[in-house]
């Protein structure tokens, strides 16, 4: 039986492409791992990050990026199932320049969003209708980091939310620390906690978190040293510790080639996956059941340059890399056995890509 319209699976893309910014639309077949009738689905400027949720009038789709005229921006629109049409709600200023980042409460009342230069987070209310309030809540960062020029000052890089929706963490790769705040999910409201932050290593460069299902796990990526570091969450203490790190470099690449970028979770929690620019390389990693430890299994090829983002289908069995440089988004097969994955199987050119997003 073929599915219905309604449920027919596709995959969002943004793309900062020149001639046509935007975002991009195309139907999912997870039988085959393939991208089918790519096609321009709403026109935006320099579009950053995707996420998705939903409202009483049905699905949203949330993007932020850096306007020439208006700054940054986070943007909200309806998403309609059947079509794959997208329609625009209202868009509101976050407050810093070149927003990269954002996420959604579990509840779904607010969004977070996180500026690179003049580096910060600010809060917004999401209405009933999906659109937007102004900022809530906003901090700008001050200070620097050991390293020069990447962290003469803060650069907030990415935004994750603990599972139960009550803190939210803030990685600030210029200043070397993930930030925490507590939430006030009807309000939007962000208070600082105590601890404030976390400091990784110097000259680490804290970029991306995800957490592990069980909500105790986080994994950061570390941009500037391309390592991963596993840290536990005591949601009692409010309380993050370090307990293993794993390194993404190849002993035959320099340090000049650590630019991690993206890192996800296995639905499963048995792998997390990591990208880097700098070798263009994806790798593969094992989670201890027990401990939440990481051990390196495998590396292979992005595909292409610059892997902007990865992200796994539903279904767990295809990643999706987005190869900003080489201006293609890569399909790879994934062994949900052995959490391995295959050579690029094939590629959908499209310029700039930097976010791709299944619905």
């Amino acid at each position: 039986m073929k599915p219905s319209r309604q449920n027919i699976p596709r995959v969002l893309i943004a793309s900062k492409r020149e001639d046509a910014p935007g975002i991009y639309s195309a139907n999912w077949d997870p039988s085959i791992g393939e991208m089918e009738g790519l096609r321009f689905a709403a026109a935006i400027e320099g579009p950053s990050f995707l996420a998705h949720s939903f409202c009483n009038d049905g699905d949203l789709l949330l993007v932020v990026g850096q306007s020439t005229t208006d700054g940054g921006y986070i943007a909200a629109y309806r998403y309609e199932p059947e079509s794959g049409e997208l329609s625009f709600l209202n868009r509101e200023s976050t407050l810093g320049k070149d927003p990269v980042h954002l996420c959604i409460h579990p509840d779904g009342r607010s969004v977070y969003a996180v500026n690179y230069w003049e580096a910060g987070i600010s809060s917004f209310v999401i209405g009933s209708d999906g659109r937007l309030s102004s900022a809530v809540s906003h901090f700008r960062y001050k200070g620097r980091g050991p390293k020069n020029p990447r962290q003469d000052e803060p650069h907030a890089h990415g935004v994750t939310i603990s599972s139960d929706g009550r803190f939210l963490f803030v990685n600030d790769l210029g200043l070397d620390r993930i930030r925490l705040y507590r939430t006030e999910a009807t309000t939007a409201k962000l208070v600082e906690h105590d601890p404030s932050f976390w400091a990784s290593e110097p000259e680490a460069g804290p970029r991306h978190s995800t957490f592990h299902p069980n909500g105790r796990w986080l994994y950061s990526i570390q941009e500037l040293d391309s390592t991963v570091v596993a840290l536990e969450w005591n949601q009692n203490r409010g309380l993050l510790t370090s307990f293993a790190a794993v390194s993404l470099l190849p002993s035959e690449h320099l340090p000049e080639h650590a630019r991690a970028c993206e890192i996800v979770v296995s639905p499963d929690g048995r792998f997390v996956y990591a990208s880097n620019r700098g070798s263009d390389l994806l790798s593969v990693l094992r989670v201890d059941p027990v401990d939440g430890a990481i051990t390196l299994m495998q590396q292979t090829s992005t595909g292409g340059e610059n892997a902007r983002h990865i992200a796994l289908d539903p279904s767990g069995r295809w990643m999706l890399v987005c190869n900003e440089s080489s201006r293609a988004i890569a399909v790879l097969k994934r062994d949900s056995s052995d959490g391995t994955l295959s050579a690029p199987l094939s590629t959908v050119t499209l310029d700039l890509p930097v976010c791709a997003l299944f619905r």
